[in-house]
């Protein structure tokens, strides 16, 4: 039953991200995409990390390392860099109440980043990612070595979606889908505009 729920709520969070407000929408974004590491992969156990507010997570075969309450979600915003990796949270809650984020184990440095994406679009509750030559090139290399698991895309320091890479992607486009509507889907579109 856990597991289940727990699956439920990686779909959520995979087919969801979130609204910029219109005070931050003209500043630059801080977007990359990265590499997740699954909870059986952590190099340290949980009870190391120092966080007594996590509710650890349920299946070790998911990067999400467990949840957090919205007022101590601020304390994860650390890097664990002589583990060699960090923990991001959601944007969106998790959980029907709004009062769980989940917290999610992905590398120190993103596969693909801003400089690498050429222009996005807004269609529909979608944002494509078109990627520059380069971007392109990395975005292929990133989901060949990841099919079968989810990559992260991190916007201002928060996990917006985690999709699951089904195969290499050769066609240098990335898709945000499952947005609550077209007013989201371009705001972001729009934010991240503006750091190309």
């Amino acid at each position: 039953m856990k597991t289940h729920l727990l699956r439920i709520v990686i779909f959520a969070l995979a087919s969801h991200c979130c609204v910029r407000s219109a005070n931050t929408a003209a500043q630059p974004a801080d977007f990359g995409i990265y590499e997740t590491i699954l909870l059986s992969e952590l190099p340290v156990s949980l009870s190391s990390l120092g966080i007594s507010e996590l509710k650890p997570g349920m299946d070790k075969n998911l990067p999400v390392v467990g949840y957090i309450e919205k007022e101590n979600a601020a304390k994860v915003e650390r890097i664990f860099e002589k583990e060699g990796f960090r923990l991001v949270s959601t944007y969106n809650t998790v959980d029907q109440e709004g009062k769980y984020y989940a917290l999610v184990a992905v590398k120190l440095t993103p596969a693909v980043i801003i400089s690498h994406v050429q222009k996005t679009k807004a269609v529909n509750r979608s944002v494509e990612i078109y990627f520059n030559r380069v971007g392109a090139g990395k975005w292929a290399d990133l989901t060949a070595k990841n099919t079968g698991r989810m990559v992260a895309f991190i916007i201002d320091n928060r996990v917006y979606c985690m999709p699951l890479v089904n195969a290499r992607i050769n066609n240098g486009v990335a898709l945000i889908t499952g947005l609550k509507d077209d007013t989201e889907a371009k705001q972001i579109s729009e934010h991240l505009g503006n750091g190309i």
